[in-house]
């Protein structure tokens, strides 16, 4: 029986591991990342595979700042229409 949780605990321990990993290489991905639709690209890349909290949690945040890039974007071109209105 002991063998049983060792190897439960050794698994469960394997999956934490993961866990973290993930969700550094879904932070370390949007070092690069510049524009709306690359982060876009990301967050349905990795959206597909995130399965715990911990991964969602993440995401979310990568979600704020893909919706803060959008809106900047956004006044840029408001901004430029604005200008060459007048």
């Amino acid at each position: 029986s002991t063998d049983w949780h060792d190897d439960y605990n050794a698994f469960k321990d394997g999956m934490e591991d993961l866990e973290v990993m993930m969700t550094n290489v879904i932070s370390s991905a949007w070092e690069g990342i510049s524009t709306v639709r690359a982060g876009v690209e990301l967050l349905d890349a990795f959206y597909q595979i995130a399965r715990r909290s911990s991964m969602k949690a993440s995401l979310e945040s990568k979600v704020s700042a893909v919706w803060t890039m959008f809106t900047e974007e956004v006044k840029r071109v408001k901004d430029c229409f604005e200008k060459d209105k007048g």
